[in-house]
């Protein structure tokens, strides 16, 4: 069948279905019956929701411990923050406001990741090192970016280095392999 054929076939399948289809019995009496029989169990017996409530709470309290939440709860306060901030202070130069709140907002986000992860045991003990030789790099980045404000590629590594900084930080106190 081609699509032309198909549509025409669709078309007049459209055309003959009813606009209103009725039930074949009255359903309102069954409604009303299972409510109120409804109504009288949920005095003798838990209600689902009350169960599947008790379950939420403790996948919320599961979620609100996890160290990405507040990873993500303070990169959401250092984009406030900042935004906040650039409208209280005079315009200086949008590139230059760009870095700055890229570099607050993952300081911040690094600063939340590290605490959340301190009393984990990494991986590897040179992973610091590591750490510090991407902060010379994103340093070098913004040095040059002083030089060049509006180069999106500088813009670009500054924000891969930042990002690598934080898979580094996350792959080190937590492996794939150690994940279930």
């Amino acid at each position: 069948m081609s699509k032309q054929d198909f549509e025409q076939y669709l078309h007049e399948q459209i055309e003959h279905v009813p606009d209103s289809i009725q039930p074949k019995k009255d359903l309102w009496s069954g409604i009303d019956i299972a409510l109120t029989m409804r109504a009288e169990n949920a005095e003798h017996v838990p209600s689902p929701t009350s169960q599947a409530s008790e379950k939420s709470n403790v996948i919320s309290a599961n979620f609100l411990s996890s160290p990405k939440v507040y990873a993500l709860a303070a990169s959401f306060f250092a984009v406030a923050a900042i935004s906040w901030n650039m409208t209280q202070t005079p315009q200086v130069s949008d590139a230059s406001l760009l870095v700055d709140a890229m570099t607050q907002q993952h300081s911040a986000q690094k600063d939340a990741l590290l605490v959340s992860v301190s009393e984990t045991q990494p991986l590897t003990q040179d992973w610091q090192q590591q750490l510090n030789d991407l902060e010379a790099a994103a340093l070098a980045i913004r040095t040059a970016l002083e030089k060049e404000p509006d180069n999106v590629a500088l813009l670009k590594m500054l924000q891969q280095v930042h990002q690598q900084q934080i898979d580094l930080i996350e792959r080190v106190h937590s492996p794939q392999w150690n994940r279930i």
